[in-house]
This record gives C-alpha cells, structure tokens and sequence, in this order.
C-alpha cells in the first residue's frame, strides 16, 4: 500500500513537471522567434520536456505496477481485471469431438510388444573384389609436364615405384598414352632458324 502512496505521488510531480517543461518550451520558441534566444537555448528548453515525459511514463508504470502487485498480494488480480471463472455443462460440440477422439485412439496400430526376434536384414558379407566387376584402378603416378615445352619426358625417363593394393607387389606405373586432341605448340624458334632469318 505504502508503494501505491508513493508512486501516486511521484506520477503527480511528474505530471506537473511535464506541463511545466512544455509550458516553457512554448515560451522560449517564441522568444527564439522574436530573436530574443539563442537556438542553444530552445534545444535545451526541448531537452528538458523529453526528460520530463520520459520521467513522467516511468512513474506511471511505476504505479500501475505498484497496483497489480497489491491485487495480486490479495488474491484479486483476476476480479480486478474482469475475469471470472464458473464450471458449467460442455456444449455439445465438445461432447462430439471427445467421442471421435476415443474412436480414433480405439482404431489405432495394434503393437505386439511381444514380439522378441528381429527381421534378417543381411543376407551375408559384401563381395569387395572390384576386379571382378571391371572397376579395379591401378594407381599411376603421372609424370609433370615440362614448364618450357609443356611436353611429358622421353620414354627412357625412370618411373617411381607406387605401392599396390593390399597384396600385391610394387609396380611401375605407366605414363599415360599421349591423346590426339591435345592442341599442338607452336614450335620454338632455335638458334639456325634465328640466323638464317636475320
């Protein structure tokens, strides 16, 4: 109750603060259009009434907040509001769709919850020789290219050694056949072509 008093009288002063900040505002804006003021003074005129209505809500919350704990400390928070509550017969419609609820769980999936053994979901372990199927890739180790004439090395060039698949032995890799579309270079001119052309 003490928090009521006192928010009620904190919301007055603050009302009448407000009503006094705009009041003076009022003034000031025409004195500032009579040229008598400096805009420095309007804004802070200005100021003053915005911190006097924020001030002026915050109380009002204040003791509205104040109220609803004083009804809710006595048991009438919902009387306060307009809310009552009474116990009554359904309507009929409630009565109808209870009933079709109950059908529907009545009508649902039976489960054998004793049922103990589950279904063969494998028929045996996978078969993992790719050979056999034409997918097995040997590992090749590419030779890069030359940076100067792009081309692969010579064929007396000696391949690195790649590891097989698990049981097997090293092998030499291969260099890859060279394809037919590759676009052709054009020919870097050499030392004789360079002196019979000059």
């Amino acid at each position: 109750m003490r928090n009521i008093d006192t928010n009620f009288a904190l919301t007055q002063t603050n009302f009448n603060r407000r009503v006094a900040a705009a009041r003076q505002v009022e003034a000031v804006q025409a004195a500032y259009d009579a040229g008598t003021v400096t805009f420095d003074q309007l804004l802070d005129a200005q100021r003053r009434l915005a911190d006097a209505e924020v001030s002026y809500a915050r109380s009002l919350i204040d003791y509205n907040r104040s109220i609803a704990q004083l009804h809710y400390r006595k048991g009438s928070l919902l009387e306060y509001n307009g809310v009552f509550l009474a116990e009554g017969p359904w309507p009929a419609k409630a009565y109808f769709d209870a009933h079709r609820r109950a059908r529907q769980r009545d009508a649902s999936i039976y489960l054998d919850y004793g049922h103990s053994q589950p279904g063969v979901f494998s028929r045996g372990p996978i078969t993992q020789n790719f050979e056999s199927i034409g997918a097995d890739a040997r590992p090749q180790q590419l030779e890069p290219l030359d940076p100067a004439t792009r081309e692969r090395p010579s064929s007396g060039t000696r391949f690195e050694e790649v590891p097989a698949p698990i049981g097997g032995g090293p092998t030499l890799a291969e260099p890859p056949a060279a394809a037919t579309d590759d676009p052709q270079l054009l020919p870097t001119p050499t030392a004789d072509a360079t002196a019979t052309g000059s």
